[in-house]
C-alpha cells in the first residue's frame, strides 16, 4: 500500500503579512465602542428588575428577551450586527 504526502508550499512572508491584516483588523473590533473589550460588567438578567452602576435603567428579562425601564429623556441605542 501506499501513500501519497502533499507538502504544501507556505510562503512565509505573504502568510505573516495575511496574519498580521487580519490580528489588526481583530484587535480593531475588540476595542470598538461596541466590542469585546467595552464591557464593563456581567450581570444576569430576571425577572425582578434591577439597576446596575455601568448601565442606566432598571433592567429585567421576560418572555420576550431583555427589558430596561429608563427615565423619562433617557434612551439607548439597538444595533444588531450582520452576520
Amino acid at each position: 500500500m501506499t501513500t501519497d504526502t502533499i507538502s504544501p508550499t507556505i510562503d512565509n512572508a505573504h502568510f505573516a503579512s495575511d496574519w498580521e491584516a487580519w490580528h489588526a483588523a481583530h484587535e480593531a473590533q475588540r476595542a470598538a465602542p461596541d466590542g469585546f473589550l467595552a464591557i464593563t460588567g456581567l450581570h444576569f438578567l430576571t425577572v425582578e428588575s434591577e439597576r446596575f452602576d455601568d448601565a442606566p435603567g432598571a433592567w429585567s428579562f421576560d418572555d420576550s428577551g431583555p427589558v430596561v425601564d429608563l427615565a423619562a429623556g433617557r434612551a439607548t441605542e439597538h444595533r444588531r450586527r450582520r452576520a
